[in-house]
């Protein structure tokens, strides 16, 4: 679809929008994004995962399982997690690993071969760096330590004994999965779902598995004449053109691509185009944003960096973006297709090609 070009103040401000796109393709889910939904916080935006699920019933709503139960639990699995029945005292790493992930509320994400940590003010899954979680485990033994009165524990916090624990938490902590999926929007004060097509705010609960949220407040009423009067408005002079870039924004932020399409900006300098996938980074959040190199598709860990995004996106890229070698690579980011991403220090994971694309062309 063309946009026709449009002059003010002797300046040619055009974008030639969506390639191809269609209305009908968003006609199942329709949120005025842009007219609507968020209140500005003062902090930072984050994304949202693009899954959720109901409420659980087994703790992971948020509540904890009692100390004693849980264990108990661990005992009756793994052993003590001391042993003192001979001369000297012998860590039991698989009772300390379940322990140390249970009482710290740590899972292993294979798609980023990373643990993450729950926090319980936000209600999301906090991504840890790689060697992060060796300092709450060490702390955890120095308690440990303290419990059993067996100050010799401390010195056997070595790097290779907080490894071979963290090893053995990997495959004892996997992220869980959602018991089914709806489209939603995690923002800054719960999800807003869309399970009969009508925006219903609730909690965000621990199995959800958000690891990141939109940091705006979900105000049904709120309103953006700025965003269409001065900056979609002489753009884009078609009403058409402006109400399907909206669309195009709600799948943006629900997380989804089923148009199966890549959106293209075309037109002169300073007429706004980088400008509104700016806006766009920021409301979905910039954890969710990866940048998109054409020339870069194709190397070996290039594709690492779009696990967890919904949004892959170039700024004032060269008219011959789309003709590098590597660009072959966005239909199967587009279309649904099951790839392989490599990761470096953990192998392989997979990768679907649900992604939204936006390029801002001169």
């Amino acid at each position: 679809m063309t946009v026709d070009s449009r002059t003010r103040g002797g300046h040619v401000m055009r974008w030639a929008a969506l390639v191809p796109f269609t209305h009908a393709a968003f006609a199942a889910h329709k949120p005025n994004t842009m007219q609507s939904s968020f209140k500005n916080h003062s902090r930072g935006a984050h994304p949202s995962h693009h899954k959720t699920s109901k409420p659980a019933t087994d703790g992971s709503d948020g509540s904890r399982t009692p100390l004693d139960e849980r264990d108990a639990a661990i005992i009756a699995e793994h052993g003590s997690l001391v042993d003192h029945s001979g001369k000297s005292p012998k860590l039991n790493p698989p009772a300390i690993a379940a322990k140390f992930v249970a009482a710290y509320l740590i899972v292993f994400d294979p798609n980023t071969n990373g643990f993450r940590r729950y926090n319980e003010a936000t209600g999301l899954w906090r991504a840890l760096g790689r060697h992060e979680p060796a300092k709450p485990l060490a702390a955890f033994l120095k308690t440990l330590a303290d419990e059993e009165k067996c100050p010799a524990i401390l010195t056997m916090r070595t790097s290779g004994l907080l490894s071979a624990i963290l090893n053995l938490a990997c495959g004892m902590a996997a992220m869980g999965e959602v018991d089914h999926i709806v489209l939603h929007i995690h923002v800054s004060n719960g999800i807003v779902e869309f399970a009969d097509g009508k925006p219903v705010l609730r909690k965000r609960v621990r199995a959800d598995w958000a690891t990141a949220c939109c940091n705006f407040d979900y105000t049904p009423r709120a309103k953006a004449p700025r965003f269409l009067n001065e900056l979609l408005g002489p753009a884009l002079p078609d009403a058409a053109d402006i109400d399907l870039l909206q669309r195009w924004f709600g799948a943006v932020l629900l997380g989804t691509n089923d148009a199966q399409r890549l959106l293209l900006l075309h037109g002169e300098g300073n007429t706004g185009k980088s400008t509104f996938v700016t806006i766009v980074e920021h409301l979905l959040g910039l954890d969710y944003f990866a940048e998109l190199r054409t020339s870069h598709l194709g190397s070996r860990f290039e594709t690492q960096c779009f696990q967890g995004k919904t949004l892959l996106a170039a700024k004032d890229v060269a008219p011959d973006t789309l003709l590098h070698k590597g660009a072959k690579n966005i239909k199967s980011l587009t279309g649904a297709d099951l790839t392989e991403s490599e990761l470096k220090f953990g192998g392989k994971t997979r990768l679907r090609g649900c992604f939204n694309h936006a390029y801002p062309v001169a």
